[in-house]
């Protein structure tokens, strides 16, 4: 795997969203999702979305790390821009995100 631009940094309060943008210039390779979060976020919500609004899915792990599609890569239809986002469903903190392609 390797990292699709940089990892993308933030605070997120109890119960807030972010939006991080990332851009796929190659959709013949899937793609995961990485997060982590200070000891004061327990709890995370990662969502991948491409520009229509299509969502590639969602994940709601209990503590400060997710990993969307925990059972294997996510597959995007098309090379663009892609959304990943990050909702705090328990705590506040610092979140650090990034995407990866798998090669």
């Amino acid at each position: 795997m390797h990292p699709l631009g940089a990892e993308r940094a933030a605070p997120l309060g109890d119960g807030a969203s972010r939006e991080f943008a990332f851009a796929v210039a190659d959709a013949s390779r899937c793609v995961r999702v990485l997060a982590a979060a200070s000891a004061g976020l327990r709890a995370l919500e990662l969502e991948l979305v491409d520009e229509s609004g299509y969502s590639y899915g969602r994940e709601s792990p209990s503590g400060s790390l997710a990993l969307l599609g925990p059972h294997g890569p996510v597959c995007v239809r098309q090379s663009g821009s892609y959304r990943v986002l990050a909702r705090a469903r328990a705590g506040q903190g610092e979140i650090a995100v990034q995407l990866y392609q798998v090669e």
